[in-house]
């Protein structure tokens, strides 16, 4: 897998409105099964409820709060947690 810089990435609109998204690490990149990426929401931003068959996502909160859906649970997250 290459060295990858973050200020040499751009970030680009998601899917989900109020959303833009950096990959640092995919498949572009020569990843198999990690996903690393940044994800920047706006106020009232969202992420729709999803799945990745393939690979696992994790998410570390730097700012703000959010929440998310864990099996059947909603939780909110605030910054450091994870």
């Amino acid at each position: 897998m290459p060295i990858i810089k973050r200020q040499d990435m751009k970030k680009s609109p998601s899917s989900a409105p109020g959303v833009e998204t950096l990959r640092l690490i995919d498949t572009e990149h020569g990843s198999v099964s990690l996903r690393v990426g940044e994800a920047t929401l706006s106020p009232g931003g969202r992420v729709p409820t999803h799945i990745h068959p393939n690979t696992e996502e994790a998410m570390v909160v730097l700012e703000g709060k959010i929440e998310a859906i864990v099996g059947d649970q909603r939780v909110t997250l605030s910054p450091g947690d994870s």
